[in-house]
């Protein structure tokens, strides 16, 4: 997911670069596939800020954690799996820290 946004907000730079050197303030149009990107990026975000909302304040630390793992699943959509192999991955190895799904309430 940090690829894709990083990705984006390159080419918005780039595109506001390419503007100021044409001459300024010219309106720049994102395409149709940058548009969907961050449309995709708010629904995530908006996801994430639901569960919190909703289930955050349950009594019961393996509930609370159960919501940490339902928002990162939202924010991080496909690359969920990718994102906990990272956050586990430490100097010890692939296993050093773990991750914990919780109980849902």
């Amino acid at each position: 997911m940090r690829e894709a946004t990083d990705k984006l907000i390159g080419r918005a730079r780039a595109a506001m670069r390419e503007a100021k050197r044409r001459g300024g303030n010219r309106v720049v149009r994102a395409d149709e596939a940058d548009m969907a990107g961050l449309r995709a990026a708010r629904r995530r975000i908006a996801t994430a800020l639901r569960v919190a909302n909703e289930c955050g304040g349950i009594d019961g630390d393996h509930h609370k954690t159960w919501v940490i793992d339902q928002m990162v699943r939202a924010l991080a959509g496909r690359d969920y799996a990718a994102w906990v192999r990272a956050h586990r991955a430490g100097e010890d190895g692939p296993e050093t820290y773990d991750w914990d799904e919780g109980i849902a309430p």
